[in-house]
């Protein structure tokens, strides 16, 4: 699991909000968990999971 996430972009720019919402909707709403698993400059997973109703 990542650590909370945050934005580093200036207020006005963005708000930052994609992941955190998200994690909550996943995580919060869902009982599931979101992963990331990230190469430098080669390719970023996002891991969704669920679970079985």
């Amino acid at each position: 699991m990542f650590p909370a996430c945050f934005t580093t972009k200036p207020t006005a720019e963005a708000i930052g909000l994609g992941l955190s919402l998200t994690r909550h909707i996943i995580a919060g709403k869902h009982g599931g968990t979101l992963k990331v698993e990230s190469k430098r400059r080669v390719d970023t997973e996002f891991i969704i999971i669920l679970p079985k109703l």
